[in-house]
């Protein structure tokens, strides 16, 4: 038994010898990676001027908030809401700094713009029209 014992632990180290110098050619290689390209969605943060507010477009519909990205840098921004629902909607938005800022009510088809300064931290966006929020109509985006 001793003998067979050896040859796996033999085995397994060749198997993993042979493996590794595949890994780390694979980890060296930049092939079918675009650096060049546009970043996702997960990777890509924007930025905002300190003279010049950034503009954000947010959509409204039923019953849902979308903004083009959830992670943003320190700055001023404009968020220019439009309703593309058909109901009226809103948007609040709360967090470091910001108390409880909102556009004016928006009629389908409408839009707002609201300026704010952020600062690093966590806002929460959401409509405060009816129920809306509770159906659904709240997202964060993070400030970093």
């Amino acid at each position: 038994m001793a003998s067979g014992r050896g040859w796996w632990t033999k085995r397994q180290l060749y198997a993993v010898l042979a493996v590794l110098p595949a890994l780390a050619l694979s980890a060296c290689s930049s092939e079918g990676v675009d650096t060049d390209g546009p970043a996702t969605a997960q990777e890509s943060v924007i930025t905002s001027d300190a003279v010049d507010s950034t503009r954000i477009e947010v959509s409204e519909t039923e019953f849902a908030i979308n903004v083009p990205n959830s992670r943003l840098t320190p700055g001023t921004y404009t968020f220019v809401v439009e309703n593309s629902g058909s109901v009226s909607h809103d948007l609040v938005i709360l967090g470091p700094g910001v108390e409880s800022q909102r556009t004016s009510r928006i009629e389908s088809g409408g839009s707002s713009e609201l300026t704010v300064n952020l600062e690093p931290g966590s806002y929460t966006l959401w409509c405060s029209v009816g129920n809306h929020r509770e159906l659904g109509m709240s997202t964060e985006i993070a400030v970093s």
